[in-house]
């Protein structure tokens, strides 16, 4: 995963006149007024409470070191509740289903805290993964060397001649693009099948093959938390409600740029009958809630992450797909916020599931899994090719810290992309593997309808038999 830089400076916007102060009920925290939000800076740490009802005395505690009156300066900005502090400081945010905050903290407030049994942590960057670039997947074309004859052949020798060449051209362009892309070229009995045919290999590889009745993911919700999503892309335009976009990045809305999150979504949602011909999503039916929390270069800080959960979380999220994170050290620590709130959110019957990390050059060297992978709560999932084999790129479990839990196709990975990159087209990396996970619990959970966490994954089937270190449990199977 790509590696933390310094922080970029946010401008700080003047603020407006502050309005007279109204006195509200009491925390807990009370219904908000949702307004545009007055830029602040980014908040230096973020706080997690260390019981259910442990957030309030902490955002009274932190309130009262800022000389601001908890229950009259509250504001809300996309779901996430927002005290105004004095200028100069970053707005305290509260991320009441997370039982967390992000403020600025003097050495003697995060003291206070801590010795309250709060987990405290610095305000990181995270990103998408490295070595993930897209590889648009065109028609098959006839730019190719071979002179074609006439299209309108008059005997059945120039019909037979046509169909000759046009097949040889095809095999001509398809091996181009296997030369661009590294992506397999298959060729069938009755002649040259695409490189993304009617039925995803993915989908196959886990037990979904074009004949399934099963489970569609119906009636079940699954947050992405990415880069946002392709707003105009022919296969979502129409199927995404208003409400369930929302963009925490900063950017200027939720529409996606970078192209990252427009193939996760289109893993876990992509259409039984795709514009492109080929089926690619593994859960058609879920609703799908798409929450920008990395801006349009792919990079994001905690406090956007979490304000992405926690909007997650109040609007019914059952599992939550976060392909990002950052590089942790052999024997570093995953991170202890991360896994509060994870814990707390599993308590609350969701699934969080994120990608384990790239930075592997196997066989040579093999990465520890990243953050927020890493934390016990969190599922990681590893990466694997179409012949099972681990993604040279994956991350593994390769001190007492961390471990993989799961692996699905990573490689060569066909979904959408935004249509000004090509609509279509090629990924790999174990951001690739997660959402194919996330989607595979959504139809677990409308097949099962497990009562916790721990039941559901009781009930996942898994292709296993190959080292745990890279595949945990194994490659995920629907039900």
């Amino acid at each position: 995963m790509a590696t933390r830089k310094d922080r970029p400076t946010r401008t700080q916007a003047k603020r407006a006149p502050r309005k007279p102060k109204i006195v509200s009920p009491p925390l807990p925290i009370p219904a908000t007024t949702t307004v545009a939000r007055q830029v602040s800076p980014r908040p230096q740490y973020i706080c997690v409470s260390d019981q259910e009802h442990g957030l309030d005395a902490m955002v009274r505690m932190v309130a009262q070191a800022k000389g601001v009156i908890a229950s009259a300066s509250l504001m809300e900005s996309a779901g996430v509740a927002v005290l105004e502090t004095p200028p100069g400081e970053a707005d305290i945010q509260i991320y009441s289903e997370l039982g967390a905050l992000a403020a600025d903290l003097s050495p003697e407030e995060r003291e206070r805290l801590e010795s309250a049994g709060a987990v405290i942590a610095e305000n990181e960057e995270r990103g998408i993964p490295p070595n993930e670039d897209v590889h648009p997947v065109e028609p098959v074309t006839t730019e190719h060397p071979f002179p074609l004859p006439p299209k309108n052949p008059e005997t059945i020798l120039e019909a037979f001649i046509f169909g000759q060449i046009t097949a040889l051209a095809q095999v001509y362009d398809l091996s181009r693009r296997q030369r661009q892309t590294g992506a397999a070229l298959r060729i069938g009995v009755a002649g040259v099948s695409a490189l993304a045919d009617s039925h995803s290999w993915c989908l196959a590889l886990m037990g979904l093959g074009p004949d399934f009745s099963g489970p569609s993911g119906r009636g079940i919700k699954v947050a992405v938390l990415d880069t946002g999503l392709d707003l105009l892309h022919p296969d979502f335009v129409g199927r995404i409600h208003a409400d369930n976009v929302q963009d925490f990045s900063g950017s200027s809305g939720p529409q996606d740029v970078q192209g990252h999150g427009t193939h996760c979504a289109g893993s876990i949602a992509g259409p039984r009958a795709s514009k492109s011909g080929t089926r690619y999503g593994i859960a058609p039916d879920v609703t799908l809630l798409v929450g920008k929390v990395l801006n349009d270069s792919g990079r994001g800080s905690d406090d956007n992450i979490l304000s992405g959960m926690t909007w997650a979380a109040r609007n019914g999220a059952r599992v939550i797909s976060m392909s990002l994170g950052s590089p942790r050290n052999a024997g570093q620590s995953f991170s202890p916020v991360y896994e509060r709130i994870a814990s707390r959110l599993k308590r609350e019957n969701v699934v969080i599931v994120a990608a384990a990390g790239n930075e592997s050059f196997r066989p040579s060297f093999i990465a520890p899994v990243g953050n927020p992978a890493a934390c016990p709560s969190i599922l990681a999932i590893g990466a694997m090719d179409n012949s099972k084999a681990v993604g040279s790129f994956s991350c593994g479990g390769v001190d007492p810290v961390d471990r993989v839990d799961f692996a699905a196709p990573g490689v060569a990975v066909f979904s959408s992309i935004p249509v000004a990159k090509g609509s279509f087209g090629l990924k790999s990396g174990t951001s690739m593997a997660t959402p194919y996970v996330a989607g595979a619990l959504a139809l677990y959970l409308e097949a099962e309808a497990a009562g916790n966490v721990d039941a559901l994954l009781s009930q996942m089937r898994t292709d296993g038999g190959r080292p745990e270190r890279d595949f945990g449990r194994g490659l995920v199977l629907v039900p």
